[in-house]
């Protein structure tokens, strides 16, 4: 395997054990780290970011000669991703992974990926269909080998790493890694999952070329969600509230929205495309956490803590 860390602007984020940078968990009491590069253009709205980091992904590609695949599920944020793209009129082409079986005429995440299907045709967006049967999939080897790769007990996050993988030479771009916040303790903290970042690890550690976080390409991404002013609100909305933990999930639509206003985020519901194979993927869960039961690990950091450090500064300069 092609080993690499180019999966963010100037390997701005980090990530490993045990002051260990871009390595696997070998030991299950191993401590989860991560660390985050300083922002470059700190007044940029969300949109601008996006575009900003559409732009840098766009002359990476150019460089190593290949053209940009964005996995486009059907939901918020591969969609986000997408219109970026647009935005900075950077050509690409979409993949959009169907699950079904041969006998199946409509693909189990129909309900998620029509979404796509649907953009795609109104912006003239190239795409690609991707064809998985979940269930020859998770009975394989295959889904195995690639767990074991990226230490991860997901089947859906294996699913999208399956797809990848059938690319070949071009620059993969997953579109996730907006950042997830949550309130607890009386305070609201930035929190970055281990789990999540095993799509890191695949890119990194199979030689795939790209990015599997398009929303954390740029600490420039990063700082722009977390100052937006709907995320502010939040924050000193809820700092005497007593139910907890809240997070920012509860406004991410509005979020979107607001920074895309000729999209449909309000009133499109949140999906994971594996609505129709719960059991499914629950069996296949269980088998692969016989393995990778210790991939759980968190990285928080407090909110004023990132803003300063996605700024620059320190908190006794803020």
């Amino acid at each position: 395997m092609k080993f690499h860390t180019d999966f963010t602007h100037k390997n701005h984020f980090k990530f490993g054990y045990d002051n260990q940078w871009y390595v696997n968990r070998t030991k299950p009491n191993q401590t989860w780290m991560c660390d985050y590069g300083v922002a470059e253009n700190p007044g940029y709205t969300v949109k601008q970011a996006n575009a900003d980091a559409a732009v840098k992904i766009w002359e990476e590609a150019e460089r190593l000669g290949v053209k940009i695949y964005l996995l486009l599920s059907g939901g918020l944020d591969s969609e986000v991703a997408a219109r970026a793209f647009l935005d900075a009129d950077v050509p690409f082409t979409a993949v959009v992974v169907k699950y079904k079986t041969n006998s199946q005429e409509r693909p189990w995440n129909f309900h998620e990926s029509r979404f796509a299907d649907r953009f795609c045709k109104e912006y003239s967006v190239n795409k690609l269909d991707l064809i998985l049967d979940p269930v020859k999939f998770f009975a394989s080897n295959e889904v195995r080998e690639i767990a074991d790769i990226a230490q991860t007990r997901s089947g859906q996050l294996a699913c999208s790493m399956w797809a990848a993988r059938q690319l070949g030479n071009g620059y993969i771009v997953l579109g996730q890694g907006e950042p997830y916040l949550y309130r607890q303790f009386g305070k609201w903290w930035f929190r970055e999952k281990e789990l999540i970042v095993s799509w890191h690890k695949f890119w990194m550690f199979t030689g795939i070329k790209g990015t599997a976080g398009f929303h954390q390409y740029t600490p420039d991404q990063m700082l722009a969600y977390l100052s937006d002013p709907l995320i502010q609100n939040l924050v000193l909305s809820n700092e005497t509230a007593t139910i907890e933990p809240l997070n920012n999930a509860s406004i991410k639509q509005q979020l979107y929205q607001t920074h895309y206003p000729e999209a449909d985020f309000l009133t499109r519901k949140k999906y994971t495309g594996f609505e129709r194979m719960v059991q499914l993927d629950s069996t296949i869960r269980q088998v692969l956490s016989e393995k990778h039961s210790s991939h759980y690990a968190e990285h928080c950091v407090e909110y004023n803590e990132m803003l300063n450090k996605l700024r620059g500064t320190t908190l006794n300069n803020s």
